[in-house]
């Protein structure tokens, strides 16, 4: 009986350990210029994805003949890419095992780029990350609807309407290290009933509206810049929003829509401290490049640059170690 017992034991254990290999998996547009993981092959969605040499061309195309898995990795080469992609609610990883869509960190050569017309990406799976994808042109550039525990990390979302936005159920999403922006929307833009959504370390800038657009739907905003026509946009309870150490700046009359002054905006939202209203003083935003400006030296297209004469952005603290 204890033999048996221990070679059922056995049996799961095997079982288990199979089922929780990862795979990579591989896309690439039709050239080579500036692959990082794909330098001598280009993609074909009748590829089978699973090999640098074989590689699929389309997210799509992955997603006709493979069901991603938690712990996956879907690796997206250097270039163009097609609009209007879907990444639906079959999609999902896990709290312990999220599934991986890494773009390409040659920057220098455009990174990994999809670009196009109406929404460009929509998420609607769990527990997913998303890494140095860059996502342009169309009314949104970047949708959440119904995603939720997603992360997000040197993603730049620029759209004409919206750069980034939640819709549904989209709750308890992180922002690290990310750029937004829009022409007549907020730059990110939730909306309700999501909650919970946390922004960390990144930039958002809306022509004609905020950068970064408030409701219940964003919990904490932290080391930040927020601007456009007004600092930030705000409809959410005062308890409902934490906000600190970030850097607000507008081109309207007034800080908010909502708030004539950015002191109106401190007194009601009581749990937001540290932060300040100034010029970031980026690089070149026209530009879209949104380095900070250091009279010790700054990075201008992937080369260090020195001129004191340049000042220094508010957003670098120079101050003692605390």
């Amino acid at each position: 009986m204890k033999l048996q017992i221990w070679r059922l034991g056995l049996a799961m254990f095997l079982g288990l350990a199979v089922g929780a290999v990862a795979v990579t998996y591989y896309i690439d547009d039709s050239s080579n210029s500036g692959d990082v993981w794909t330098p001598t092959a280009t993609g074909n969605d009748a590829n089978d994805g699973l090999t640098p040499s074989t590689p699929k061309l389309t997210l799509a195309g992955l997603f006709a003949s493979t069901n991603l898995q938690p712990g996956d990795v879907v690796l997206i080469d250097t270039g163009t890419y097609a609009t209007n992609i879907l990444i639906g609610t079959a999609v999902n990883g896990t709290a312990g095992n999220p599934i991986l869509f890494q773009g390409s960190t040659n920057l220098a050569a455009g990174g990994t780029t999809f670009t196009g017309s109406g929404t460009i990406l929509e998420v609607r799976g769990n527990y997913l990350h998303f890494r140095d994808i860059r996502s342009t042109g169309g009314a949104t550039a970047f949708l959440l609807n119904g995603a939720q525990f997603c992360e997000f990390e040197r993603v730049f979302a620029s759209g004409a309407g919206n750069g980034f936005d939640l819709r549904g159920q989209s709750n308890s999403n992180t922002f690290r290290r990310c750029a937004f922006l829009s022409q007549v929307g907020g730059a990110f833009r939730p909306y309700a009933p999501a909650r919970g959504n946390y922004l960390e370390n990144c930039v958002a800038y809306a022509r004609d509206s905020a950068g970064i657009v408030v409701v219940t739907c964003v919990s904490n905003v932290v080391r930040c810049i927020s601007g456009g026509a007004w600092g930030i946009s705000s409809d959410a309870a005062p308890q409902d929003l934490y906000a600190s150490h970030n850097i607000f700046y507008y081109t309207s009359s007034q800080f908010a829509p909502q708030f004539d002054t950015f002191s109106d905006f401190q007194r009601f939202y009581t749990n937001t401290f540290a932060n300040t209203v100034a010029d970031p003083r980026f690089v070149d935003a026209a530009g879209l490049d949104f380095h900070l400006l250091s009279a010790s030296g700054f990075v201008s297209n992937g080369v260090w640059v020195t001129n004191a004469a340049m000042g220094f952005s508010p957003g670098i603290d120079f101050g003692a170690r605390e």
